[in-house]
C-alpha cells in the first residue's frame, strides 16, 4: 500500500504527514503484520519537527523507537516516545 500526502517534506503538510503514516501503520496492523518498520523523515531541527515527531509516536503507539544520528536527533526521538506512552 502507499500513502503520499502531496508533498515531499513533511514540513509542507505536517497534519496530512501524521495522519498518511498512523493509516499505513494501522493498514499493516489490520493485515497482522509481524512486524511494522516505521523510517521517519530527516525533519528533526525545531519545534514543528519534534511535534510532528510527538504526533506520530502518539498516533502509531511504537513498542521500540530506535534512533541513529546526531545527540540532538536522538533526544528529539526519546521526547516522540515519551508523548505517545502519556
Amino acid at each position: 500500500a502507499t500513502f503520499f500526502v502531496g508533498a515531499f517534506s513533511p514540513s509542507a503538510l505536517p497534519l496530512e504527514h501524521a495522519v498518511a503514516v498512523a493509516n499505513a501503520v494501522r493498514h499493516a496492523r489490520a493485515r497482522r503484520a509481524e512486524t511494522v518498520l516505521v523510517d521517519t523523515t530527516g525533519f528533526v531541527a525545531g519545534g514543528s519537527a519534534r511535534r510532528l515527531k510527538a504526533a506520530k509516536a502518539a498516533l502509531i503507539a511504537p513498542a521500540v523507537i530506535l534512533a541513529f544520528g546526531a545527540d540532538t536527533d536522538r533526544e528529539t526521538l526519546a521526547l516522540a516516545h515519551a508523548a505517545s506512552l502519556a
